[in-house]
């Protein structure tokens, strides 16, 4: 302790790490993409590892995330991410992680349509970056992603309610699993469907109890 140049070899390695995250393929504009931001995972890690209190260790725990995300490892990213607002909720850093969390949410719910736990997960994530910073530049992108997410979880539900109505002809089932939807997802693009069988099951429902 003492015996070096302790921010000037941080801010190296913080360069370094950087360069090697954001270093581009190729020697021309027409090579896209970055070439290896894997490379930069350990580097921005053993920087958030040796100086979690050094006055750049928000932004180099936001951009682990950020290699984490490039290179296509999403939930290692989300907990990158969901660390800045952990640990350096007041830092300028908060805003941007938050969103990512919710993006990165998004991007595993695009790859997994069907699944429901994820899906819930991604909508949650934007609704809460929308309710955190209401205000952000990014709140406009969020809702549509969200709008996104709601006719998603939307379809699902109303798929459910549809199998046990049309296929496994279930009808007092399929009157709840319509319920539900209606009540969760009241301004879908099937809500009204919905409520049509809703109509029509409530009437078969009855008439079989009476029976």
């Amino acid at each position: 302790p003492g015996q070096f140049p302790y921010d000037e070899v941080l801010n190296r390695q913080f360069d370094i790490a950087t360069n090697v995250m954001y270093r581009k393929k190729g020697k021309f504009l027409f090579f896209s993409g970055f070439s290896a931001p894997e490379r930069a995972i350990p580097l921005f890690e053993a920087i958030v590892t040796n100086a979690p209190q050094w006055e750049k260790s928000a932004e180099a725990q936001y951009l682990l995330g950020r290699a984490n995300e490039l290179s296509l490892e999403y939930e290692m990213a989300i907990d990158d991410y969901m660390t800045v607002r952990n640990r350096y909720p007041d830092s300028a850093f908060a805003e941007p992680a938050s969103f990512q969390t919710a993006y990165c949410y998004y991007l595993l719910a695009q790859e997994s349509p069907n699944n429901e736990q994820i899906l819930d997960a991604a909508w949650a994530a934007m609704t809460l970056f929308l309710n955190d910073f209401p205000t952000s530049d990014k709140a406009p992108m969020a809702t549509e992603y969200r709008n996104t997410l709601y006719r998603q979880r939307a379809k699902i539900a109303y798929e459910r309610a549809t199998y046990y109505d049309r296929i496994v002809k279930r009808p007092d089932s399929a009157l709840i699993a319509y319920e539900n939807m209606v009540r969760q997802f009241p301004h879908s693009d099937w809500t009204g469907l919905a409520q049509i069988r809703i109509e029509a099951l409530s009437n078969t429902v009855a008439r079989t109890k009476k029976d």
